[in-house]
């Protein structure tokens, strides 16, 4: 599933200019802080970056952005945007006759 699918309805599908890193990058960096919750911003980012960079994604133009720019990045993208990817992609893991765990 693309994320720019979660775009359209925030508004976050604008052009980017607004910060340094453009929309869906913002959504990536969103996924990875629930996958990494307990690493800092500045090491998320990083790590994505380096991965972005190494599979030739990363723009020449694009800045790793700074805690406080991380914090406005989040807002802008908003809960609707996180909101629309999980449940465009959450799926349960047991079925109806799973035991409970004990």
């Amino acid at each position: 599933m693309s994320s720019k699918r979660c775009w359209p309805r925030t508004g976050a599908a604008s052009s980017g200019a607004e910060g340094k890193l453009p929309p869906h990058v913002r959504v990536y960096f969103a996924m990875a802080m629930a996958l990494y919750a307990a690493a800092d911003y500045e090491e998320i980012i990083t790590e994505l970056s380096d991965g972005l960079d190494r599979l030739g994604c990363w723009g020449s133009g694009w800045e790793i952005p700074g805690s406080g720019a991380i914090t406005r990045a989040r807002q802008r993208l908003g809960d609707a945007v996180r909101a629309d990817l999980l449940d465009a992609v959450a799926q349960p893991v047991a079925e109806l006759l799973t035991p409970e765990p004990s």
